[in-house]
């Protein structure tokens, strides 16, 4: 068999650590042992000359016999034997020579394979940086996002506790109906981490990103919008989350506290069974902004309004559409981005109390 070929493909396939130097004695593994016949082979194909002394080869001879058995079993040793004592003559010379410059040829050809391997290698890495830079420039654009919106802010009583729970749990998620605040609270807690602890914003869509971005030693608030799916449960992601249980576990306990998850979720979707169980599973500390502790009173809703419209605006809305309409922030802020309208906010509350 060619030895160099064998090393070729156990290193490139099989993926063993063959050595170029010679192992330790005490070292008798199976990839030590091929190191050995590697190492001694490569002497041999290099010796220009065809000599050995004598000195050295009742040595060499004896570590490679020993590799071979190991390698191969005890019936070699007999082969081993009937070698040491075989004739060798002149006839010899010319298969040693055309073995050496095979030997050579095939080195080169390992080598020219080793540098294509290191080639492909770097190429993938610039690859993985074009696309974390990508990434990366993603991140800031949709955080600017975020620091924009947060400038007309409003803290509540809700998004105080919330705050408080993010403090306290490794994994939150803030639950209510659309358009009560649930992802500007997110965001809100996001960049008062980052602004006032040093964390790292992480906005994901996926559980397997969790594994893939964040890092133990490096303090990282995770953002999920709609965990579990934004109209309905979403099969694919409670699969991925369920899978991946014992792994998000597992880094969130090495993290020594400094990860963070805050997730969003609809009250169609927290309500489901499957959503319940991921609850228990994870361990998550749930803030719903509709429960009668975290629910908004009017004169909140009327400063959220303030944040987004004038007074004025505010006073030609009924009082009913301020204290009956749970969207009432998204409104607000909807309003803002057109002329005033007060039909827009009554007439969208009639709606939803016709449904």
């Amino acid at each position: 068999m060619d030895i160099t070929l064998m090393i070729c493909l156990l290193r490139n396939l099989k993926k063993m650590k063959i050595q170029d130097s010679l192992p330790r004695e005490t070292d008798v593994c199976t990839e030590a042992d091929i190191s050995r016949i590697k190492y001694h082979r490569n002497w041999i194909a290099h010796n220009t000359d065809g000599q050995i002394d004598n000195n050295d080869f009742p040595a060499i001879w004896k570590n490679m016999c020993e590799a071979i058995q190991r390698l191969g079993g005890a019936s070699l040793k007999t082969e081993c034997d009937m070698l040491m004592s075989a004739n060798i003559d002149s006839s010899y010379k010319e298969m040693y020579v055309s073995f050496a410059n095979q030997e050579r040829r095939l080195d080169k050809v390992e080598e020219e394979l080793m540098s294509a391997n290191e080639k492909i290698k770097q190429l993938e890495e610039n690859q993985d940086n074009t696309k974390s830079q990508d990434s990366q420039g993603n991140l800031l654009l949709q955080v600017a996002a975020w620091e924009a919106e947060n400038k007309n802010f409003f803290a509540t009583f809700a998004v105080k506790s919330v705050l408080k729970s993010v403090k306290q749990a490794p994994f939150v998620v803030i639950s209510g109906s659309p358009g009560i605040g649930k992802s500007a609270t997110a965001y809100h807690i996001a960049l008062i981490f980052r602004d006032t602890m040093g964390y790292e914003i992480l906005p994901i869509n996926e559980p397997s990103q969790i594994l893939k971005f964040c890092k133990t030693g490096r303090k990282q608030i995770v953002i999920i919008d709609d965990i579990c799916g934004k109209f309905a449960m979403n099969k694919n992601i409670v699969d991925s989350w369920v899978r991946l249980r014992i792994a998000i576990t597992q880094l969130m306990n090495h993290t020594n506290e400094s990860l963070r998850i805050v997730a969003t979720c609809r009250l169609l979707v927290r309500q489901t069974e499957q959503f319940e169980k991921l609850i228990q599973a994870f361990e998550i500390k749930e803030c719903n902004l509709l429960s009668e502790e975290l629910a908004l009173n009017v004169d909140e809703k009327r400063k959220i309004g303030l944040c987004h419209l004038n007074e004025q605006c505010l006073d030609m809305l009924e009082e009913a559409v301020i204290v009956e309409t749970d969207m009432f922030p998204l409104l607000c802020k909807l309003s803002a981005e057109k002329t005033f309208n007060p039909d827009f906010l009554q007439n969208h509350m009639r709606s939803l109390k016709k449904n």
